[in-house]
Order: structure tokens, then C-alpha cells, then sequence
């Protein structure tokens, strides 16, 4: 029951723009169907808990039942959060900032929310980590 609840409010909540956008590179880097790839995506999300994106980001389209059921989907995820944390705690899981904020000495990355940062603040963040991942900081931002 808790399935059939969690996948009724993903159907009312869900951004089908963003899902037929989807279909449409899914389509352009496969050259399978449109119309097959919608019924396998609501396939994955009926049998794996897919949503569009997982689909897109695990090439769902190139793997065979068994592969599928390897990955860690958004609604396997949300499992695991229910089942493996007091209620008390979820918001932690949906609020990265709040989950950030409340664990930084843990997570030992920099990150910056932007709801309260200035746009110098975001250019100093980007040109300090943009290095951190070999980029090329002489580009000017």
C-alpha cells in the first residue's frame, strides 16, 4: 500500500515537461522509439522505483532487468530513508541546505547557499572550487 501511496503522489507532483524532455534525449542518444521509451519509463518506475531522471542518468535504456534492479533509484532512496531514520529526522534528507548546515563538520566540502549569498559571494565560490576540479580559474566570471 505504502508503494501504490508513494507512486500516486509522484503522478500528481510530477513535472511531465521535464519527463517528455527527457524521452526526447533519451531518443536522440538511443534512436529507440519515443513511445517505447515512455512505457519503459513507466516501467522503471513501477518495477525500480525510477523516476525520468534516474532513467536518463543510469541509461536505463541500455540495461536488461537484472542490471536495473542493481541501482539505487530516488524511490529506493526514500525507502531507505523511511525505514532507517526516526520521522523527527527526515527533513534533514530533503533539506540539503539544512542538512549541510547541521552536519559541515562531517561532510568536509564547501557549499553555499544561495538563498543568502550575494552574487560576489557565488563568483568567490565558483572561481575557489572551480579549481578544486582542475578547471582553468583565468576565465573571467
Amino acid at each position: 500500500m505504502k508503494k501504490l501511496v508513494y507512486y500516486i503522489k509522484r503522478l500528481f507532483g510530477m513535472n511531465y515537461k521535464a519527463m517528455f524532455e527527457t524521452i526526447e534525449k533519451v531518443h536522440k542518444r538511443s534512436g529507440k522509439s519515443r513511445i517505447y521509451l515512455f512505457f519503459d519509463m513507466i516501467n522503471c518506475s513501477i518495477k525500480y522505483l525510477a523516476g525520468y531522471t534516474d532513467y536518463f542518468l543510469f541509461y536505463f535504456e541500455d540495461l536488461n532487468s537484472r542490471q536495473r534492479s542493481t541501482y539505487v533509484t530516488r524511490g529506493v532512496n526514500t525507502n531507505y530513508i523511511l525505514k532507517c531514520n526516526d520521522k523527527e529526522y527526515y527533513s534533514y534528507f530533503y533539506n540539503k541546505i539544512k542538512f549541510n548546515e547541521t552536519f559541515k563538520e562531517f561532510i568536509k566540502r564547501d557549499y553555499l547557499n544561495l538563498k543568502n549569498s550575494s552574487l560576489n559571494d557565488f563568483k568567490k565560490f565558483v572561481k575557489k572550487n572551480y579549481r578544486n576540479f582542475g578547471g582553468d580559474c583565468n576565465r573571467n566570471i
